[in-house]
């Protein structure tokens, strides 16, 4: 057993110097000069545990994920003014580094990093099976959440998303998070200015800083019924900035202390080839919701596509709760469009799942689009705010059950 040592030059020298008094320098592996040669030699698993220092450039959330997969990790938090005081490790630094996880915070005397290291001697540091990458358990405090997706082309979701918002927003606290890594653009249906309000909030996490709730929502008029929105990424470039790990902390954040949480998510979601997972959002989502909705447009072309996505999904070990279909028109499907519909998914063995029918009023919802309002407040009354009243009771009554078997 051994360690790696990533530590400013003062301290690394002292912690050497005593290792090499007792005739202990066999228990040091690597001496490495950044966080990459750390990563290197953990993949190398040339060490059982790596112990780096608090200001080592690029230490995040994301990292020390990384290195959890094969090493223990522990932290050397950053020396202080009164660094010469008797104090517990948790005082030295600027930061909350618990928020990290499952990490060993130690204090920057050398002495205590030694005795660290010369523990490595006689416990058993780490093994892979100990790691559990996702945290998607539900704390007291947060509400449902509900995930909205489906396969790419999915038209309609997020206006889907902003009116059953508004509507729900009439009876509880309603937040809707954008989370789109193709083509954000809940900001524009809710009429508000372009932000990364997801982006500044897994940066936050990432450092291992608390996000401030009340400063990371956008700011919405009246007319969304006090509806939250947490912005999306700009542009669905930027998904990289948002890792695994970091992603299944966003959810307690967002769905703290409200009701009701809905996500937009990107349409599609492919396998799980790549070391970086474009979806990562999208699978931290859909394991956390509570509530899943497969939305996809109302058009043979649509059916067709939910179909291979509803098949795809089920395959990676995503359920379904209830099909939304937007845009539901005769001239697309026929005369009773939603009866064709139906026919065609119980055809494939898509049964025994609620499946709802959206109709189209295309002139309605642009003209709510550009006056930057919710069509459900427009138009109450119309066949479309209609349709949408039976998917929101549905939510409500899956809220209720949800609750009622929480523990």
């Amino acid at each position: 057993m051994s360690v790696l040592l990533c530590l400013p030059t003062q301290i690394d020298s002292a912690v050497i110097e005593m290792l090499a008094e007792s005739g202990e320098t066999h228990l040091i592996a690597r001496r490495c000069a950044d966080l990459a040669e750390v990563l290197a030699g953990a993949r190398a698993r040339i060490a059982t545990l790596a112990v780096i220092s608090e200001d080592a450039d690029f230490l995040d959330l994301t990292l020390i994920s990384e290195l959890r997969q094969y090493v223990g990790v522990a932290i050397v938090a950053r020396p202080c003014a009164e660094s010469g005081r008797s104090a517990t490790s948790s005082t030295y630094s600027s930061r909350d580094l618990r928020a990290f996880g499952n990490v060993e915070i130690l204090s920057p005397l050398p002495i205590e990093i030694v005795a660290r290291i010369r523990a490595v001697q006689t416990i058993a540091e780490f093994s892979p099976h100990q790691l559990h990458n996702g945290n998607t358990s539900k704390e007291n405090n947060e509400g449902s959440l509900v995930a909205v997706w489906g396969p790419e082309g999915s038209h309609g979701r997020s206006t889907l998303i902003r009116d059953c918002a508004v509507l729900m927003a009439q009876k509880d606290q309603v937040r809707v998070v954008d989370g789109d890594v193709r083509s954000p653009s809940l900001a524009q249906f809710f009429d508000v200015e372009e932000s990364s309000g997801i982006i500044g909030v897994a940066r936050m996490i990432d450092q291992g800083k608390k996000p401030d709730i009340d400063a990371i929502f956008s700011e919405l008029s009246a007319e969304f019924c006090g509806v939250e929105l947490l912005a999306g990424m700009n542009t669905g470039q930027r998904w990289r900035e948002i890792s695994r790990p970091v992603a299944d902390r966003i959810w307690p954040v967002a769905c703290a202390d409200c009701a009701l949480t809905m996500v937009d998510l990107a349409g599609g979601l492919d396998e799980h080839g790549e070391r970086i997972d474009r979806w990562a959002l999208s699978r931290s989502a859909l394991e956390r919701a509570d509530i899943v909705i497969h939305v996809a447009s109302a058009t043979p072309i649509g059916l067709r596509r939910l179909i291979e996505h509803w098949d795809s999904s089920r395959e990676q070990g995503f359920a379904h709760e209830a099909i939304v279909l937007t845009g539901v028109r005769s001239t697309a499907l026929g005369v009773s469009p939603m009866f064709h519909a139906r026919d065609v998914l119980h055809t494939v063995g898509i049964t025994d799942i609620p499946i709802f029918g959206v109709r189209e009023e295309r002139g309605r919802l642009d003209r709510v689009l550009l006056s930057g309002t919710a069509t459900t407040r427009a138009y109450p009354k119309s066949g479309y705010s209609r349709d949408l009243e039976r998917v929101c009771a549905w939510i409500e009554d899956r809220m209720r059950l949800c609750a009622s078997i929480s523990p």
